[in-house]
């Protein structure tokens, strides 16, 4: 097992926006480049965002217990 203080946690560009950054960043921070990233593109979380835009109106005045429970039953946890 991974102890914490071995953890290393990099900034990475997701695949998506990485064209409109310079070329030093390309280089720095793609995933293609990254040892250990494996093949992703890194936009996971915003097709996720982009699927429960929805949830905002629903759960905006709710209080933070219903609110919880809605945003879960929405995500399936």
């Amino acid at each position: 097992m991974t102890k914490q203080q071995d953890l290393v946690i990099r900034p990475l560009i997701p695949k998506a926006h990485i064209e409109g950054h310079r070329p030093s960043c390309r280089t720095a921070y793609s995933f293609n480049l990254t040892p250990g990233v494996g093949r992703t593109h890194g936009e996971s979380i915003e097709a996720e965002w982009a699927h429960s835009g929805g949830t905002t109106s629903s759960t905006r005045e709710m209080g933070p217990a219903a609110r919880h429970a809605a945003l879960d039953d929405h995500w399936g946890w």
